[in-house]
């Protein structure tokens, strides 16, 4: 049963809520009073949409630098909003990347698989963009792409002084 056709007008008003604030609430069957059948739960707590935090959008050279995945796909940084995300410096030439990398792959793999709200961008420190893409191919994340400035300086920001740095 639908219950969205039977929720009009002045019935469906909340008392002290603060316009510019989301509220969840659940709708649940109740008993016929005053011709309506359906009941609303008291408000949550107000709830904000998911945004980048200022400090990682920063670090990636803002909301709007772009990043790119091994199928040649594009998104933003804002795209990373609401996640948990980790920054993964790593290289193709280094031999403890290589071996760390398929278990970041796996553990990635199985937080996909448990819907978490996780992701990984590389921050490559190949020595060229076909290496950086070749290396890239491996990999099921997003990566701030070869050429963006952002990218030597997020190195920086983090301090890596060694890779794999995770």
């Amino acid at each position: 049963q639908v219950a969205s056709s039977t929720l009009k007008g002045t019935a469906v008003r909340k008392k002290n809520l603060v316009a510019a604030t989301n509220h969840y609430f659940r709708v649940r069957p109740s008993q016929v009073k005053d011709g309506a059948v359906w009941a609303f739960s008291p408000p949550s707590q107000g709830a904000a949409l998911a945004v980048l935090s200022p400090f990682l959008s920063n670090l990636l050279g803002g909301p709007d630098a772009r990043l790119v995945n091994s199928q040649g796909k594009e998104v933003t940084a804002k795209s990373l909003a609401g996640q948990v995300v980790a920054l993964y410096a790593s290289a193709s030439w280094c031999g403890p990347c290589r071996q760390f990398t398929p278990q970041l792959i796996n553990f990635y793999v199985q937080m996909k698989q448990a819907k978490t709200p996780f992701e990984i961008v590389l921050l490559s420190c190949d020595r060229d963009k076909k290496s950086f893409e070749g290396y890239l191919g491996h990999m099921p994340w997003w990566a701030l792409d070869y050429d963006s400035d952002a990218r030597e300086e997020s190195l920086g920001k983090i301090s890596v002084q060694g890779i794999p740095h995770l």
